[in-house]
């Protein structure tokens, strides 16, 4: 281990360190002097990932970056010392209050089961599009409001309506309960289209990172069900026109992050807990993973090896077959909308949108792949890199109609 790497494992720590002093010492500006320290060497550190990647990132990447490894950061923070997850939540919401679109009207509605959906209509309306947005976060993290002011600039590009769905997060709400709101979101939309000046047959469904991932498992859902609403199989609506998928969390096993956090949230949103990342960082030899991705027109888990480290072998077979939580791993894509997949070149988990849009093509599925020169996360920011993308999305939708 160099000098760098004891200095950034020092710094890594700063925040822990700062709490023990301020508790011993009484030292009321040691925390503060301490945790600035700390922002600075996060906001420096993304500013040399930056320089060192500049042939391939922008310089709008270092906010996001800066805003996700602190996002990190207190998520350790929090689970060493038992800090309750809302307050973590509550600190990163505030996002939400940045300048949101002059041209861009939001309003709330209350659906049921204390699910909200906010709604951005331009002034200057030109389609009778209609896009169904799911943020991201790991499934624990961020909101709907968080994302308000990069959503009402989308709904502005774009010159469509834009819902974007607050749904209930992880643990505390485990799957189905996210995916059902999100399902019960989009029948709302489907029952007052008209209301909304949208037309039933012109419904696209996207969604970032695990905002991604509850995208492709709704249009699964859909799929499975005609369109018919929880509790009425008889009523169907339309299908849904495309999905667009935005550097998607799709399985939690393969990540060029060597610590693998994706896993960790995975096992929040499937189980509550933690017990799918425990199995895997107990495993000495990550290469006995199984590689399912390596095969795209028939991939296989052995679920065995899968399931018989989990502590509750039962509950975690359930959680590894459904295809709603892992989406590549279900065995039956077909009657899935038309797909856009839009990767990041910085990105761990850029393998699952890849993987994702050929196993799509297997099953017949039309499915079109874009890059973004950023990072994960450039949704947050609404930075170039999400102008970027948000025209990509328009270009797509106005070619594929």
């Amino acid at each position: 281990m160099g000098i760098m790497d004891i200095v950034e494992v020092v710094l890594k720590r700063l925040p822990i360190i700062a709490l023990i002093l301020y508790t011993l010492l009484k030292w009321r500006y040691v925390l503060l002097t301490v945790l600035v320290c700390m922002g600075v060497y996060l906001i420096l550190k993304n500013i040399l990932h930056y320089l060192l990647s500049k042939s391939s990132l922008n310089l709008s990447c270092v906010p996001v970056l800066v805003l996700l490894d602190a996002l990190n950061s207190m998520r350790i923070f929090a689970d060493f010392f038992c800090v309750d997850i809302r307050y973590i939540r509550m600190v990163f919401n505030l996002i939400g209050y940045r300048k949101i679109c002059p041209k861009t009207d939001v309003r709330v509605e209350k659906l049921a089961n204390d699910v909200e959906l906010y709604v951005h209509t331009p002034s200057t309306v030109k389609s009778r599009n209609c896009l169904v947005y799911i943020h991201g976060g790991e499934w624990c993290f961020f909101s709907a409001f968080a994302y308000n002011p990069t959503i009402s600039w989308m709904a502005h590009y774009l010159q469509m309506t834009v819902c974007s769905v607050e749904y209930k997060l992880a643990p505390e709400h485990t799957f189905p309960e996210p995916l059902l709101d999100c399902y019960n979101a989009l029948q709302w939309i489907y029952d007052n289209a008209q209301d909304l000046g949208v037309d039933e047959d012109k419904v696209f469904v996207a969604g970032d990172s695990a905002g991604g991932n509850l995208s492709a498992g709704l249009c699964l859902l859909h799929s499975d069900r005609k369109g018919a609403p929880l509790g009425d199989s008889e009523k169907c609506h339309k299908p849904i026109k495309g999905q667009v998928l935005i550097y998607p969390t799709l399985q939690g096993f393969y990540s060029e992050d060597p610590n693998n956090h994706v896993l960790h949230s995975f096992s929040q949103y499937a189980l509550g807990d933690d017990k799918l990342g425990k199995m895997f960082r107990r495993q000495k030899d990550f290469d006995e993973v199984p590689k399912f991705w390596g095969v795209v027109n028939n991939i296989i888990v052995d679920k065995e090896l899968v399931s018989y480290r989990s502590l509750e072998k039962e509950k975690g077979e359930k959680a590894i077959r459904n295809g709603y939580i892992f989406p590549l791993h279900d065995s039956n894509l077909v009657g899935t909308p038309t797909s856009l997949t839009l990767t990041a070149t910085d990105d761990a988990q850029k393998h699952d949108g890849l993987f994702f849009h050929e196993y799509l093509k297997s099953f017949k599925v039309p499915s079109t792949l874009e890059e973004v020169k950023s990072v994960h996360g450039f949704m947050l920011c609404n930075s170039s890199d999400t102008k970027e993308a948000v025209l990509k999305i328009k270009q797509w939708i106005d070619e594929f109609q």
